[in-house]
């Protein structure tokens, strides 16, 4: 494979472009569905199966509750304002409708002492969310839209907990993690492999193909995801293993630049009759363009044979500054 991948080097660039598409494409579109943030025992232990039975003969399917809180420091729950801002906020609620919506309840309809603070200046309202778990975590963002983040009296404020709530921090407190981890991670692994391969260009390959790949085991993850649920820690959990594995792996390929010293390449340069084939010139041209220093003889030091030599006796340097030129022009020719 690795023969092949050298024999043909833009082609393996363009299948892994098509491969980072159908990535990307395929995280965009797949992978919120294939996350999730429930958790449960791989071997279904007594208490997963007497829970089951539960929910099947008794109490129905689990539902995520949410509870909004109204609170106003001027009035009470007693006041006509606070109860008239209450009965509006609960009918925007309702009127969320029964697939985001199972059913919610305040303390004027259901008079239970329980849902008013003691102070009187605070009331709940519990809301109990439709669907599974995983998608009263989808459908949070609306009923936040009529209590959390809609604008209010400034004589009140609303406040929202619960489980899907809870769940949704969570996803965006290891995202933001994610992301600043990563940042700080790639800034420093950087640093290390150009002090380690001594090039730019050799030190950016390992993280681009890294960065490749944690893409590509991204779309993989949403293409399972149609048929099995993964835990939200997987972005992490392949955010770390593509960048270290992509790293290591690309050591293998790129590797520090020999370095000669001054003195050597001298010496070739003074050694007469230096020949080398036009293969091993070309070598030494794409060194030099790429301000790499070759080993002696790989071109910048060797001449062909016929090739007119410098004006000095013995010099080779303006034979070699004009060979160079020339394979400069062919290699960026191709």
């Amino acid at each position: 494979m690795a023969r092949g991948s050298a024999r043909h080097p833009w082609r393996v660039i363009g299948v892994w472009l098509v491969l980072l598409a159908i990535g990307g494409l395929l995280t965009s579109r797949l992978l919120s569905g294939a996350l999730t943030t429930q958790t449960r025992s791989a071997n279904n232990p007594e208490s997963d199966q007497a829970q089951t039975l539960v929910q099947q003969r008794l109490s129905g399917p689990r539902h995520a509750t949410e509870i909004v809180i109204v609170r106003s420091s001027s009035l009470t729950t007693d006041a006509p304002a606070f109860r008239a801002y209450v009965e509006e906020l609960q009918r925007q609620i309702r009127a969320l409708g029964p697939g985001v919506v199972k059913q919610s309840a305040d303390w004027s309809a259901s008079k239970n002492p329980q849902l008013v603070s003691a102070d009187r200046h605070a009331t709940l309202i519990p809301v109990t969310m439709a669907g599974s778990l995983d998608d009263a975590a989808d459908n949070v963002d609306r009923l936040w839209g009529v209590t959390l983040r809609a604008r209010h009296p400034d004589q009140f404020s609303v406040l929202v907990a619960g489980e899907a709530t809870a769940d949704r921090d969570t996803n965006t407190i290891a995202e933001g993690d994610l992301k600043h981890g990563e940042t700080v991670g790639i800034i420093f692994a950087l640093v290390v492999l150009i002090l380690v391969l001594g090039t730019l260009i050799a030190a950016v390959v390992p993280l681009v193909l890294g960065i490749a790949s944690i893409v590509i085991a991204l779309g993989l993850v949403s293409l399972l995801g149609l048929v099995f649920d993964f835990s939200f820690f997987v972005t992490n959990m392949l955010a770390m293993m593509g960048l270290a594995v992509g790293i290591d792996y690309s050591l293998f390929i790129a590797h520090p630049a020999p370095r000669t010293p001054q003195r050597d390449g001298r010496r070739c340069e003074r050694a007469a009759g230096a020949v080398c084939s036009p293969r091993q010139a070309r070598r030494g041209a794409r060194h030099r363009l790429l301000g790499r220093r070759g080993p002696p003889g790989h071109g910048a030091t060797c001449h062909q044979p016929g090739a007119r030599r410098g004006p000095a006796a013995g010099g080779g340097r303006p034979a070699a500054g004009h060979q160079d030129r020339v394979l400069r022009r062919q290699h960026l020719s191709r």
